[in-house]
């Protein structure tokens, strides 16, 4: 028996994926919201302790490289993958640095797994941006649904991989969404307008694009889906004791059909740092 996409989110199950990394777009390509200070965590990733950041695993940052963000600069010791597949399948990153950033408090990740389906009420979080606002910025939003699977390649023979993704901002509703270099960058509970004390709840992936340009949402990885890899990769790195600092919150219940995703998405683009990808697999970027 096929699967059936809820009508509300068709466009969303047969939307084009784009990375949200690419570099060379303006720096006044805002996601909407105000640059701010207080957004000291978002660099190329999310520092969550003294030593460790969350990252998006295509952004392909490698040890000895620089991490920087707005309370400091660290080289990198030790990275950790989530899985192999290809993009997008576990994009997410454990970066150990090299000296601790120690003027960063650590952050509260959201605990609470929220379900693949469409959220019965959209709930407030807000995003943060990168390359595109300086020093930093955010804009406030909705996340209206969870997306564990999307099929890359749409009805061709590979088949769905899991993404865990937390889908924000609905372009319908034209709300605020990440563009080209916001990789990397956090979604946290709530509106809030400093880092401190919010809870980090997902680390940005991609752009869901309806057909060619149009967006549909910003695709985040969901933390708490990972909680054990994040869990046991901090606990087997013996270099430090530092442990991730989770948290349960309230949220809104799923609505009472499962999003069930049978077409799927055509990946688009390339990321910096890969080869691209076929032709069609290609459609327009942010």
């Amino acid at each position: 028996m096929p699967h059936r996409t809820h009508p509300s989110l068709a466009r969303i199950g047969h939307a084009a994926l784009g990375l949200a990394l690419l570099a060379g777009l303006p720096a006044q390509a805002i996601v909407g919201g105000t640059a701010t200070s207080a957004f000291a965590h978002v660099g190329q990733g999310v520092q969550i302790t003294d030593s460790w950041v969350l990252t998006a695993r295509h952004l392909g940052l490698t040890v000895g490289g620089s991490y920087s963000n707005g309370w400091g600069t660290a080289l990198v010791a030790a990275r950790y993958d989530l899985g192999s597949g290809a993009f997008p399948a576990d994009d997410l990153t454990l970066l150990r640095l090299a000296s601790p950033i120690s003027a960063a408090p650590d952050l509260g990740l959201l605990a609470t797994l929220l379900p693949a389906g469409l959220l019965a009420t959209p709930l407030t979080v807000t995003i943060t941006t990168d390359n595109n606002q300086s020093p930093r910025g955010f804009a406030v939003t909705t996340l209206t649904a969870v997306l564990d699977q999307l099929d890359p390649d749409g009805a061709g023979g590979s088949g769905p991989v899991d993404v865990h993704y937390l889908v924000s901002a609905h372009g319908a509703n034209q709300l605020p969404h990440v563009e080209g270099g916001d990789s990397g960058g956090g979604l946290f509970l709530g509106a809030v307008a400093d880092s401190t004390g919010a809870l980090l709840m997902g680390i940005n992936s991609a752009l869901l694009l309806n057909g060619q340009s149009a967006p549909v949402g910003s695709a985040f990885v969901q933390l708490a889906s990972q909680r054990s890899w994040i869990d046991q990769t901090m606990a087997n790195d013996l270099a430090d004791s530092q442990v991730a600092n989770w948290v349960f919150a309230p949220v809104p219940e799923p609505a009472a059909w499962a999003l069930l995703l049978a077409g799927g998405a055509a990946l688009a683009g390339q990321a910096r740092r890969r080869p691209a990808r076929s032709a069609r697999q290609r459609a327009s970027l942010p």
